[in-house]
This record gives C-alpha cells, sequence and structure tokens, in this order.
C-alpha cells in the first residue's frame, strides 16, 4: 500500500514496504532525476517498480523501446514533470500523458485529492493519508530541483484516534 500525491512541483510518498497488509520494510519511493527535474516513482510490485525507477532514472532512450516486461499487471511507473505534465507507465509500454493542477495515485488516493482540492499541499495530503489509516510511515517530499523534506507521520494519534477504545478490556466471567 502507497500513497503518492504531486501538487505545485512537488511529490510526497510514504516510506512503507508492504507484503499483503503487513509492514515488512521501509524504502524510499520518490526520486530526482537531475538531468531535466522530473520526479521518478513507481506504485505496484516492489521489484518491478525498482526496475521502472532504475530503467527511468538512467536511461537516456524513450521508456516504449525499453524493457518494461519486468513489470505486472498492478505496477505503474510514475514520471512527474516540471511542466505539469504526469506521465504514466504500464507493462504493455502504454504511457498515459495527464495535465492536471494536482495528483494522487494508491491507497487513499480518493482521501489526498480531496484534500488538495481543499488546499493542502502534496506532503500535507500525503501526512493525513498515512495518519487516517494509521500507519507508522515517514512522508518524502522532493521537488523538481532535487529540494527534499523529511515528515515523521505520529502513529500514535492517527486521525480516527479520538473513535478507538482507550483502553481493551475483555469481558470476563
Amino acid at each position: 500500500m502507497t500513497i503518492i500525491t504531486y501538487k505545485n512541483g512537488k511529490a510526497a510518498s510514504d516510506d512503507l514496504l508492504w507484503v499483503d497488509d503487513i509492514i515488512v520494510g521501509r524504502c524510499q519511493k520518490i526520486f530526482h532525476r537531475p538531468r531535466d527535474g522530473a520526479i521518478v516513482s513507481s506504485v505496484g510490485d516492489a521489484a518491478a517498480g525498482d526496475a521502472f525507477i532504475t530503467l527511468a532514472l538512467k536511461s537516456r532512450k524513450n521508456l516504449a523501446v525499453q524493457g518494461l516486461d519486468s513489470m505486472d499487471d498492478g505496477t505503474s511507473g510514475i514520471l512527474f514533470h516540471e511542466s505539469g505534465t504526469v506521465e504514466l507507465w504500464s507493462r504493455l509500454k502504454n504511457r498515459v500523458l495527464i495535465n492536471c493542477d494536482f495528483y494522487a495515485i494508491g491507497s487513499g488516493s480518493e482521501m489526498a485529492l480531496g484534500l488538495m482540492a481543499a488546499g493542502s499541499s502534496a506532503s500535507e495530503a500525503a501526512i493525513q493519508v498515512c495518519r487516517y489509516r494509521g500507519w507508522p510511515a515517514v512522508v518524502t517530499e522532493l521537488d523538481h530541483d532535487g529540494g527534499h523534506n523529511v515528515f515523521a507521520v505520529n502513529q500514535l494519534t492517527p486521525a480516527h484516534y479520538e473513535h478507538a477504545p482507550l483502553e481493551y478490556k475483555p469481558h470476563r466471567n
């Protein structure tokens, strides 16, 4: 499960690595490509996404002629361009260009889109999605110049915490 957001030239993502519903590690999910300022990322299978990111960061050729075959059907490669264009790639070497004011993909993307439409930044939206879901994440924010910020999400007080019981006491006869 991943959340990646983009608004006003900045992208943000969580750092959690999941297998099914279990957190198994942490990894960086967004990267700066210095030669053109693009921000590179992926969602879906971690190994296939890592292969896309490596290819997108190093290759100077068109990605359509490169080996995207390692990406499974649930994996998408993402490039955020300085122009505001979002470029999505699939295993089938399909490329979709999206021109938008803000963008979100992954678990909680609908919530993130609503937050950004209401005025939140990309990092604020990613943080709130992590808090709402109770993820103990660190959110990284990158801009097109390579500048970055890191935010620790307070896992002890997710947005829905006040609705949870303060203490669990099993009933015993």
